[in-house]
């Protein structure tokens, strides 16, 4: 995870615990265009960009990802119950 200091959008969400048992659930994908839209919004009205932080929690899980948002799609990277994961989800973003 990036430590960078500055703005910060968190996203917190409570999920039922199967999600995290059945791996390619997290994160979901509407759970990413939601933070990613805030992140574009903001930069839309004229604040620098800010890190994009998505939590899940459920019960004895937990996960915490970080979003990166360009014109190509949106990345992500973080842990889920300690283990590393990352992807990309392809979406033609607009500036």
């Amino acid at each position: 995870m990036c430590t960078s200091t500055g703005d910060v959008i968190v996203e917190h969400k409570a999920t039922n615990p199967d999600n995290f048992c059945k791996r390619n659930r997290l994160p979901y994908r509407f759970h990413c265009y939601q933070l990613a839209g805030y992140g574009i919004l903001r930069q839309k009205m004229g604040h620098p960009p800010a890190r994009l932080l998505l939590y899940y929690r459920s019960w004895g899980h937990w996960a915490e990802v970080e979003l990166f948002s360009n014109e190509h799609g949106i990345s992500w990277e973080g842990e889920f119950d300690g283990d590393y994961r990352g992807g990309m989800i392809d979406v033609a973003i607009s500036w």
